[in-house]
């Protein structure tokens, strides 16, 4: 019974501080709806504390996943456990014996592991002439504001989810740059450009100044380049 009467003690009180809110006396005008507040109140208290820790934790777990890429070698990446066991990070879906589709979901915290897919990203492009040493033929870098939609996602070595590939995005810079004025003006000064390819003329570097000019990188979505959405990147063009 004691401890039935310190609860009753403290429901009464705290129903007393409750009715201090201003418009609160509308719900705690009964004792009865009084309670049912109160107890509305806990629970939605331990909903907030519940999200909470849900929130703070698959925050860490994003951000290990960031920590982890940054920290890599350019070249591990290409093996990255994300990239070959794509099963275990991505919802399947079969057909059961009545041909229904039953769909099943990856677990929360291998959901929120993935990188994050690059949306768009700003590109300052130098374009330097070998004939003469590597020279810039302008003061000033070309820049381009690239915009990628889900449709332009697919057709990747690996899961549209994961965004863009490099490739894309050097094919992007090449063909941006061939549709510019500076490329008119250039040809009418006598530059050739018959031998003018993405593989060897545009090379990109992510925001860490590494440079992503191996083929062996090209298949690899943006976001395990230690790319992410809105950064800004180096390129030269090499005419």
């Amino acid at each position: 019974m004691a401890f039935t009467e310190k609860y009753l003690e403290w429901e009464e009180y705290i129903i007393e501080q409750l009715n201090r809110i201003p418009h609160m006396d509308k719900y705690t005008y009964h004792k009865t709806s009084s309670r049912i507040t109160l107890g509305l109140l806990v629970l939605g208290f331990i909903a907030i504390i519940n999200e909470l820790y849900i929130t703070i934790d698959m925050w860490v777990i994003s951000k290990n996943t960031y920590d982890e890429l940054r920290t890599s070698k350019l070249e591990n990446l290409i093996n990255h456990e994300m990239l070959l066991n794509e099963k275990k990070y991505f919802g399947t879906e079969y057909k059961n014996k009545k041909g229904q589709i039953v769909e099943n979901f990856e677990d929360m915290k291998e959901f929120y592991a993935k990188p994050v897919h690059v949306a768009h990203l700003y590109v300052a492009c130098a374009v330097l002439d070998k004939s003469k040493g590597y020279q810039p033929v302008i003061d000033q870098p070309l820049r381009f504001h690239f915009e990628f939609s889900p449709e332009e996602f697919e057709g990747g070595r690996y899961r549209p989810e994961y965004g863009c590939s490099l490739k894309f995005l050097k094919t992007k810079i090449y063909h941006f740059f061939k549709d510019s004025e500076l490329f008119e003006e250039l040809i009418k000064k006598g530059y050739k450009f018959d031998n003018f390819k993405i593989s060897q003329n545009v090379h990109v570097f992510n925001p860490f100044d590494e440079s992503l000019r191996s083929s062996k990188l090209d298949d690899l979505p943006l976001c395990f380049l230690k790319i992410e959405t809105g950064d800004r990147l180096k390129c030269e063009i090499t005419i």
